[in-house]
């Protein structure tokens, strides 16, 4: 099992695997969680930007400053463009069958 040491001063430790604080014993396996620490907020930034790119007024984390609304400009040209060659389309089958 992995222990890490949450206090040195009252001896506390926290089991890793049940969640449960413990009083520190000298045949204990501590872990420091700094470095875990340090990942989850790495993760918790690229989950914070993936959840940004679902709302197109958001910016993205490596974007550039007063690009917030890029991704709403780019679907609105995308789907206009769509329109268009889709209702040429019809058009042009309309004008042909007649």
């Amino acid at each position: 099992m992995t222990y890490a040491k949450v206090s040195s001063e009252p001896g506390l430790v926290l089991d890793a695997v049940r969640g449960v604080l413990g009083e520190e014993r000298e045949d204990l396996v501590f872990y420091p969680l700094s470095d875990v620490e340090q990942s989850v907020k790495k993760l918790e930034e690229i989950a914070d930007d993936l959840v940004n790119s679902l709302d197109p007024l958001k910016n993205f984390k490596a974007s550039y400053q007063g690009r917030e609304k890029s991704l709403y400009y780019a679907g609105m040209t995308t789907g206009i463009f769509y329109g268009l060659i889709v209702g040429l389309l019809i058009a042009f089958l309309i004008a042909w069958v007649m």
